[in-house]
């Protein structure tokens, strides 16, 4: 009776969805502009960060275009309370992941943290679902609390490179987070543009020891 009055709508184009169904229709997964790397060790994602960081790997799922559906479906997701669909990419991500030979094993996710002032406001930080269902996809521990983001004020996104690198500072590591050597660590993010938020947040973390970093996200502005 409730789903009469209160009916399951598709996140990507408000219809309806039929039974089982529970975040996408199917005509919406089947639009979804996938461009998951088939080398995740050298691509795009990596070279970005070529003379900046020593990565690991880096992969996405989805290209990010303005009017795409991928902008719709990060809206809903960062803005509509949507958290089901960090659920849902993180469980294609990770299965896409499992597929690749040799397998990739990370030993601790971590997803980029919101301020406490914005998360208060937004009552979530859209990354954790989605690195919570990749960690269980990969049999891999989350830490939504290592990393600590002490700019309350301003966002990184209309900041240009230079301004965002002063602002490094501001990302600190929980003393708590216990690290150990040769760790390979996934930093995870929705969305990445210019990397800068990705770079300060790996830096901080790899000024407190040796270890492997990787990055994924949910989608990349090319």
């Amino acid at each position: 009776m409730l789903k009469l009055f209160f009916p399951h709508l598709c996140c990507g184009c408000d219809r309806r969805l039929s039974d089982g169904s529970q975040v996408l229709c199917v005509n919406c997964q089947n639009e979804l502009p996938i461009c998951f790397p088939k080398n995740i060790k050298d691509n795009a994602f990596v070279r970005q960060f070529y003379g900046r960081l020593l990565i690991e790997s880096a992969f996405t799922l989805l290209r990010f275009e303005k009017t795409n559906l991928t902008q719709r479906l990060l809206h809903q997701l960062k803005y509509k309370g949507q958290q089901q669909l960090g659920v849902f990419f993180g469980l294609r991500m990770g299965s896409m992941l499992r597929q690749l030979k040799p397998a990739t094993h990370f030993d601790l996710i971590i997803p980029v943290p919101l301020s406490n002032k914005r998360k208060r406001k937004r009552g979530y930080n859209q990354v954790e679902k989605f690195a919570q269902s990749l960690g269980q996809q990969l049999n891999s521990p989350v830490n939504s609390k290592a990393l600590i983001r002490r700019d309350s004020r301003h966002s990184l996104v209309k900041l240009g490179r230079s301004s965002r690198f002063k602002r490094e500072h501001h990302f600190e590591v929980n003393h708590k987070l216990e690290l150990s050597v040769n760790m390979h660590i996934l930093l995870v993010d929705d969305i990445v543009t210019t990397g800068a938020t990705l770079e300060a947040c790996a830096k901080v973390l790899l000024n407190k020891g040796d270890f492997k970093l990787s990055f994924a996200t949910i989608a990349i502005s090319e």
